[in-house]
């Protein structure tokens, strides 16, 4: 679905797939004026703020709310499927979602109309926000819900202006009011100067201190006792917390099981606490009991164990954050971290893994050019016939402050290349080994695991990198040989020695050598053939390269192709002398995750 689609066409395939949900996209008048309105009394543009709209639809209020953090709470798979990068959905089922620990600047909602009381007074008793904006029928103002939750919560209500749908995207007859309410107290500056009377002095702009905190308000009505019951050590759920032991069911996915032990813990947390509402208040009030520990405990324990659950769902989608390069990872799993406030459910669970999906995609593009772009030195490369420019060479050393030159060089175009399979690089600096051992340290450890995830990505099956790199020491990265179908033949010579007996174990799947008078699993033996790369890396910080030519042709032509150097396997083959057929396998190949695939990526546990 194109973001250019008329909405006529967008709510029909919404129906037919039965992915409505009234959605009657909000109009250009009403955005403009509720973003004009939260820019004026919050000035987020200069502090970036954050934004939720709950029944996001199609995204386009937060994307009028640019440059600010961007999250929606979203019924149809359809729209979240099709957010741009920067919105990041929190929530689906509006039902099935909290929003007292969802804390945003701004909480946007244009609810559905048949279910506008509901909807509205729950958002305004709930929302951790500082401004809720809502748009409603003109009769609101004579429902009894909403007047309640917001004496609850010490609100101000303004009527920002009043719209119709007559001439909006999806027409409709209904009237409604573009409502405010404040839930966040104003800002008020107190002189005291010389001259200075010392009168407060109101500036119309709310802080972030709100009237009246949305979660002890929903403590005091739901579990709050006479008194309260002291906690000797508030618990953390933090990195040491136990994993969770479940047993997989049969015919139940991940989760759906996931969410079940979750929903069990939940509830009985909040049994536990509303118990303490039996105790004898005199008995509470003797203890010397604090409501407000009890309030922060149970709050910090909720959100502990959304972070556990998340954070076992994510464990098990290594078939996504594998294909990541360490800087790539690091990235997605920070976003998905700083967002795991999101409620716990099952739609939940299947809108964060489109996120991600999504996220990770757009990852395995840009690290694959990343990666490309930083190989380059300009004695290892051979240009296109059709680049005009040539790159001198005097003085030439490579540093990170020319990869800023060369980045800027690509971009304008100036240079396009072809890499060779022999490479000599100074992209590292000289405490890329450890002082006191010569061992390789933590950057060049991240580019060898970043080559493997790299050709992994790119089609190659590779064995996992072993054993520790010293200065000066010749290194490999090895492709991973199904020995079974494809065993080394004896009188080979291997790393470790001459063949001198296979023994294969179809059954077992595996196969065994005989070298030099012992027994090798396949795991230990590899031959000059399997070698992806062969690397010797220097204090000085400089590594010789020389990669494998099947691995270097394919990474030249995706990058190409990604880069947009070559938009034809004809091209190609005309720029950079490459076969033709062997281009156009590689044009059409993807590094991508379908978006469909997303329920088979979560199977039972050990699956992924």
């Amino acid at each position: 679905m194109g973001a250019d689609m008329p909405v006529s066409t967008v709510v029909k395939w919404l129906k037919d797939q039965d992915e409505d949900f009234e959605w009657y996209p909000t109009t250009d008048e009403i955005i403009k004026a509720s973003r004009d309105d939260a820019f004026e009394l919050l000035d987020i543009r200069r502090s970036i703020g954050s934004v939720l709209d709950v029944g996001a639809g199609d995204g386009r209020v937060l994307n009028a709310f640019a440059p600010v953090n961007k999250y929606a709470i979203e019924k149809s798979l359809i729209h979240i499927r099709n957010y741009g990068d920067g919105i990041i959905p929190v929530g689906t089922d509006f039902n099935e979602s909290t929003l007292i620990d969802k804390a945003v600047d701004v909480l946007f909602c244009n609810p559905p109309f048949s279910e506008y009381s509901g909807w509205a007074s729950r958002i305004i008793l709930e929302a951790n926000a500082r401004i809720v904006y809502l748009v409603l029928p003109v009769r609101w103002e004579e429902n009894d819900p909403i007047a309640h939750a917001i004496k609850s919560r010490g609100a101000e209500a303004t009527v920002l202006g009043e719209y119709t749908f007559e001439e909006a995207d999806r027409k409709a007859r209904a009237h409604v009011h573009l409502i405010r309410i404040s839930l966040a107290m104003e800002e008020i500056y107190r002189g005291g100067g010389f001259f200075d009377s010392g009168e407060p002095i109101h500036t119309g702009k709310l802080n972030d201190v709100l009237r009246v905190d949305p979660f002890a308000l929903w403590f005091r009505t739901n579990v709050e006792p006479a008194g309260g019951i002291p906690l000797e050590k508030e618990e953390e759920f933090t990195s040491t917390s136990p994993k969770i032991d479940y047993t997989p069911v049969k015919g139940m996915d991940l989760i759906t099981r996931l969410v079940e032990l979750y929903d069990e813990e939940i509830a009985h947390l909040i049994k536990n606490y509303q118990s303490l509402t039996h105790l004898d208040p005199s008995l509470i009030k003797e203890l010397g009991v604090e409501v407000e520990t009890l309030r922060s405990g149970m709050a910090k324990k909720i959100e502990g164990l959304k972070r556990l659950y998340w954070k076992e769902l994510l464990d098990n989608m290594s078939s996504v954050t594998s294909r990541l390069t360490a800087r790539s990872r690091e990235g997605l799993i920070d976003r998905i971290n700083a967002n795991m406030s999101v409620d716990f459910t099952p739609s939940n669970a299947y809108a964060i893994v489109i996120w991600i999906i999504k996220n990770a995609n757009k990852y395995y593009d840009s690290q694959l050019t990343e990666y490309f772009l930083e190989l380059f030195t300009p004695d290892s490369v051979q240009y296109y016939k059709s680049t005009q420019k040539t790159y001198s060479q005097s003085g030439w050393r490579y540093t990170r402050n020319t990869s800023d030159r060369i980045k800027e060089a690509h971009r304008d175009d100036a240079l396009r290349y072809t890499l060779e399979y022999r490479i000599v690089s100074s992209h590292y600096s000289s405490w890329a080994f450890n002082d006191h051992d010569g061992q390789a340290s933590w950057p060049m450890k991240t580019f060898l695991n970043d080559t493997l995830t790299i050709a992994k990505n790119l089609g190659f099956s590779v064995k996992a990198r072993e054993g520790v790199i010293f200065a000066g020491k010749k290194c490999f990265l090895y492709y991973n040989r199904d020995h079974v179908t494809n065993p080394i033949p004896a009188g080979r010579k291997t790393s470790l020695g001459k063949i001198d007996e296979v023994a294969i174990h179809k059954e077992d799947g595996f196969v065994q050598y005989l070298i030099n008078g012992n027994w090798y699993h396949e795991s230990y033996v590899d031959v000059p053939e399997d070698v992806l790369l062969e690397f010797k890396a220097y204090r000085k910080g400089t590594i010789h390269l020389k990669f494998d030519q099947s691995f270097i042709r394919k990474l030249n032509l995706k990058a190409a192709q990604i880069l947009g150097w070559v938009t034809s396997p004809a091209e190609a083959h005309e720029e950079m002398g490459v076969d033709e057929e062997e281009a156009a396998k590689v044009f059409a190949s993807s590094l991508h995750i379908p978006l469909d695939s997303s329920v088979k990526l979560l199977g039972k546990k050990g699956d992924a």
